[in-house]
């Protein structure tokens, strides 16, 4: 059962596909977000387009695989019109 403080966590998509950041990333935030992780554009997209969204997108654009920029234009409609904000880096 969650507590009213857990409920009201914002939650934060971190797309990175180094561990390290990874990780780094999620010890920044747990404390005060509901984080959820993507290593990779297939799940990030699928987690943007879910029912529950995500209240902020941290996106690492230079991921294997991908085109620079390729999955910031591709995740960018799930950001606009689900989630309120993406941030690139």
């Amino acid at each position: 059962m969650q507590t009213k403080a857990q409920e009201k966590k914002k939650t934060v998509l971190v797309v990175e596909d180094t561990a390290d950041n990874l990780s780094l990333m999620t010890s920044l935030l747990k404390d005060t977000y509901k984080v959820k992780v993507a290593v990779d554009g297939e799940k990030a997209l699928s987690i943007a387009s879910s029912p529950t969204p995500p209240d902020l997108v941290l996106l690492d654009v230079m991921m294997p695989g991908i085109v620079k920029n390729g999955m910031a234009a591709a995740i960018r409609p799930a950001c606009v019109e689900r989630v309120s904000r993406c941030l690139l880096a």
